[in-house]
């Protein structure tokens, strides 16, 4: 190897500067939605080049089933969030800070309840099914990001030995279209400030 083939900080270099080409420019957009659609379409583009690159994903599981759990726990705390705005969720502000998947999704399926009293229980059975798994298998948010908990626990004892990324994806695409539709059509119902 020679000089050329390492690549080493410079001086003066920045992580975050003017791109050199413009096709590379990201801009930073309004917070919440680049944040909950940028998790999600960051793990269905590891998906895809993993697919289309042929190789063998083992190491791209970790990344994407993170960037998958944190879009849910964006999506459920949006939702969260509308209904304490609303007025139909008080005294829930607290499970808005932390990362327990099986809260968050307790309390927007009451407001989805509260709204729709005549949900199709399957839909929703299906939808805590999925949410559930993901919070069995990283009930913080820690698992999918590092190999062991603070104490030096493994994390990651009870995962299945082998998973499909295509159908992680279709089932996080089929949770998220569920509370999209949910936060949409909730928001809709609300009138608003007089």
């Amino acid at each position: 190897m020679t000089e050329s083939d390492f690549s080493w900080p410079r001086k003066g270099q920045k992580a975050f500067g003017l791109p050199d080409r413009p096709a590379l420019e990201a801009f930073f957009m309004p917070p919440d939605g680049a944040y909950l659609v940028g998790f999600k379409r960051a793990g269905d583009m590891i998906v895809a080049a993993a697919q289309a690159e042929g190789q063998h994903p083992d190491d791209l599981f970790f990344p994407v089933a993170y960037l998958y759990r944190h879009h849910l726990e964006l999506m459920l705390k949006e939702l969260v969030g509308l209904g304490v705005r609303v007025g139909s969720l008080e005294g829930c502000e607290d499970c808005l800070g932390q990362h327990n998947l099986h809260k968050l999704w307790n309390k927007a399926k009451q407001l989805i309840m509260e709204v729709w009293p005549d949900s199709p229980v399957d839909d929703l059975n299906g939808t805590e099914q999925m949410i559930l798994e993901f919070h069995k298998l990283d009930p913080t948010g820690q698992a999918f990001r590092y190999a062991r908990d603070k104490h030096g626990a493994p994390h990651l004892q009870g995962a299945p030995q082998r998973i499909d990324l295509n159908k992680l994806k279709a089932a996080v695409d089929s949770v998220s279209t569920f509370l999209d539709a949910s936060y949409a059509g909730i928001d809709y119902c609300d009138p608003g400030p007089p």
